[in-house]
């Protein structure tokens, strides 16, 4: 993720849309009433926002900005957005289909969008990733 603009003074990314910014270090990912979602984050750092835009949209993000200091942000994801998968549901379940009345509504920003109004952009790229992988374990869990 690079950062496209950014204000040395502005330490505070938000779309459009009034939110109060949870305490400090808190992420949260809400329903929107269109059937949307919305990350929202409070004094975090610009990694950890890329690492939950990566989650998401289901794939690796990295923070390439260079931007130091912790911010807040509000992320909008649109219903369209959801439906079409390019963002998942953050706990893994599945999304119900919108209601009727959340598909009255105007279908808010795509993620692309919001990130687009934050200065924020998202770019493809190779990159060697280190994976560890588990094959087999040799002990049984037991009970807590």
């Amino acid at each position: 993720m690079q950062q496209k603009k950014k204000t040395p003074s502005d330490s505070t990314l938000r779309s459009p849309a009034p939110l109060s910014i949870p305490m400090p270090g808190v992420l949260r990912v809400m329903p929107m009433p269109d059937g949307g979602l919305r990350l929202v984050a409070g004094e975090v750092k610009m990694a950890v926002i890329a690492g939950n835009i990566g989650n998401m949209l289901g794939s690796p993000v990295f923070d390439l900005t260079g931007a130091d200091g912790n911010y807040d942000i509000v992320l909008d994801a649109s219903r369209d957005d959801v439906r079409n998968q390019q963002v998942i549901k953050m706990n893994g379940g599945p999304l119900p289909d919108p209601t009727p009345e959340q598909l009255a509504l105007p279908p808010g920003y795509s993620i692309y969008e919001s990130l687009d109004k934050l200065g924020l952009k998202l770019e493809s790229r190779k990159v060697t990733l280190e994976i560890i992988v588990v094959d087999s374990a040799d002990k049984t869990p037991t009970e807590n």
